[in-house]
């Protein structure tokens, strides 16, 4: 018989084309679920190709019998139970072989193996589905027709797996699952044209009058398993997809914040950038942070910058967009209006200022401010510098500023960066001295030390003030060998003053961090002679509170070669009293704060008292800082200070003065 005649003639159009549509939707799953398999290894792959071999078979199979319900050789049909589950089972084992055969990372010889393997499974399960195909009458088969369907089946198949070779997409699979539905289709057309049956006489004419319903229901439950293995498919994509998000959301989102980070904040400028939108940069730093988070713990700190972020969040207008970048480091990117960095500025700021209740403790914070426009950077790395660089000022010229970015401090950040460079090299050049500070005793005016002060000439730039260098060699990691040349050199020095005078040294907090600082404190002593009970280490309040337990452990084995510890700038960070009870303190310095207010302001009157009064409870020394006038003096005096230092007994000098300062021979 011929196609026309074949499709026309001999075949019931509406069932063809519900075999059709079967088909079609089969291929696609199919492909679909093949191209899911190559995701996973080991028995999730077996899971998926699995799923594929059955939407193979189940489809394949209904395709056929479909079709063979659908044609009309004009006497009665039956079908062989036996030939035709053992059609189906053919169709599943052989096009999961196939798939398998094809491979997670299809090769050439792997797409053609498993194209061959696949196009002769779906010709196995037309042929014995034809013979499991029962009519009264005698069949004849043309051999060459057969092997010519064979041959369509396995081109179209293998043109199938081979659309699938290179990188899939919905537009490769419904081109392989088109393939895929032509040459099951074209086999079942081309193997009944090798068919020529021949009928016996019979009294029936048709297949039954229930043909078509039963080709309806199977079809039904053939795209029902077909849809059950596509719905998988989609569920599983769906939660992939949520799990890219996911991870995609963990690599651009703060996890403690919830606020994107600095990838996010990157990706931000950079597309602003390539589309041409003018923004302004906010850089935003934690006032007193790090000295929150040392004296309450860090689950304290987490809250805090949680309700700082929640403050920060709610002081964000229209077309601006909050990052948190580092530990207390928050940015903003403000598109479009002009004023709206300030008044942003301006509004968190305030809402900073408000205390936060974090564990029933009133906490106050604030920050300082650096904003810098697109019209001063050419790109994002130079618009984060130029921002870094005014909050650099901003935190310079003291807490709690807001400062914008002028041309000027490019200036300033290249002196800073080359000042920076410079303290690297500059021990080694021998640019450093230092100055001593009399520390006397208030009563008698007899002087009991000297505090060493490090001084900088810088050889083009001349003097720099130590509240510049020291926060660079900080950053910069020079602060180590600095930081053991001023010990180095006060020990030294002091070891050739009278024995009953002792040398105070200031230590970084970056200093205390590293275990070795106990034996260098022992070498320098046994170098330079001086007795350990004429050494006194200062600390900042904040830098002993700082990692408490390694700092305690430190500086007890300081202690225990016999030099003395001492607090400095007692009173202005957030330190509880019970780190006195807890670290190995020998001597308290009041702030000088307190000591220049105490004439006027009785609640400093108030806290000198205490200090003193605990001093003497808890058998640690107190000196008090900043004093100029005799009645700050005498102040010390009268509440039992043990050794007040300030311009009134000294300034600063590179030589020790005499025993008894110049102010006790003028009283």
């Amino acid at each position: 018989m011929v196609l026309s005649t074949c499709l026309v003639l001999e075949h019931q159009l509406t069932l063809l084309l519900l075999a059709a549509i079967v088909c079609a939707s089969g291929a696609f799953v199919t492909m679909t679920l093949f191209v899911r398999s190559r995701s996973f290894d080991g028995r999730a792959r077996i899971g998926w190709l699995f799923l594929a071999a059955i939407s193979t078979g189940i489809s394949t199979w209904t395709t056929h019998f479909v079709a063979m319900l659908g044609y009309r050789p004009d006497v009665p049909a039956t079908f062989d139970p036996l030939l035709t589950v053992l059609s189906t089972l053919v169709a599943i084992a052989g096009s999961g072989i196939a798939l398998a055969l094809a491979g997670r990372v299809p090769t050439r010889m792997r797409t053609l193996a498993g194209g061959a393997m696949l196009g002769v499974s779906i010709t196995g399960m037309h042929y014995l589905g034809m013979f499991g195909y029962q009519v009264p009458g005698v069949l004849h088969w043309d051999g060459f027709a057969a092997a010519l369907s064979l041959a369509a089946s396995i081109a179209f198949s293998t043109g199938a797996l081979w659309t699938l070779r290179g990188s899939a997409g919905l537009r490769r699979e419904a081109l392989a699952a088109g393939l895929l539905a032509l040459g099951i289709i074209t086999l079942h057309l081309s193997g009944m044209q090798a068919l020529t049956l021949t009928p016996i006489a019979s009294e029936t004419t048709a297949a039954g009058v229930g043909s078509t319903g039963m080709a309806l229901a199977i079809a039904i439950v053939a795209l029902l398993i077909v849809g059950t293995g596509l719905s998988t498919s989609i569920i599983d994509m769906d939660e992939r997809t949520r799990a890219d998000r996911s991870l995609l959301d963990m690599a651009y989102r703060d996890p403690l914040t919830g606020l994107p980070n600095r990838r996010a904040l990157q990706l931000k400028m950079d597309q602003a950038l390539a589309e041409g939108r003018w923004f302004k940069l906010m850089m935003i730093d934690l006032d007193h942070f790090k000295a929150i988070n040392d004296t309450y713990g860090h689950a304290t700190g987490d809250k805090l910058l949680c309700e700082v972020s929640r403050r920060f969040q709610a002081s964000m207008g229209p077309g601006t967009y909050g990052y948190r970048i580092g530990g207390d480091e928050l940015a903003a990117l403000v598109f479009d209006n002009p004023e709206s960095a300030a008044q942003m500025a301006h509004e968190f700021g305030a809402a900073l200022r408000e205390p936060m209740d974090i564990d029933g403790r009133q906490i106050l914070s604030g920050c300082s401010i650096g904003i810098c426009s697109i019209e001063n950077a050419e790109d994002a790395e130079t618009i984060t510098r130029w921002a870094d660089a005014a909050l650099y000022e901003a935190k310079r010229r003291g807490r709690g500023q807001v400062v914008r970015f002028t041309p000027g401090m490019r200036e300033a950040d290249r002196q800073r960066a080359e000042l920076e460079s410079d303290l690297q090299s500059a021990v080694e050049r021998d640019e450093f001295r230092l100055h001593f500070q009399s520390i006397v005793n208030p009563e008698t005016l007899s002087i009991l030390g000297y505090e060493a002060l490090l001084r900088w000439t810088h050889p083009v730039r001349g003097p720099v003030s130590p509240a510049e260098f020291i926060p660079l060699a900080e950053a910069s990691g020079a602060i180590g060998p600095i930081g053991e040349w001023v010990l180095k050199d006060a020990c030294l020095k002091a070891s050739a003053w009278p024995s009953d005078l002792y040398v105070a040294v200031n230590v970084s907090a970056l200093q205390l961090r590293s275990a070795r600082f106990p034996a260098l404190v022992a070498r320098i002593l046994a170098e330079t002679g001086l007795p350990p009970q004429r050494l006194t280490i200062e600390l900042t309040e904040t830098a002993i509170v700082a990692n408490h337990d390694e700092v305690a452990a430190i500086l007890n084995a300081v202690r225990a070669l016999g030099v003395r510890v001492a607090m400095d700038d007692f009173g202005t960070g957030f330190s509880s009293l019970s780190h006195l009870r807890r670290l190995p303190v020998d001597v308290i310095k009041i702030d000088r704060s307190f000591v220049t207010s105490a004439e006027i302001d009785r609640n400093s009157m108030a806290v000198l008292k205490g200090i003193a009064q605990m001093g003497r409870d808890m058998e640690i020394a107190i000196v008090g800082e900043g004093v100029e006038t005799p009645a700050q003096r005498d102040i010390l005096r009268r509440i039992g200070c043990d050794g007040a230092q300030g311009y009134l007994f000294g300034k600063p000098t590179p030589f020790v003065l005499p025993t008894t300062p110049m102010l006790a021979r003028a009283v």
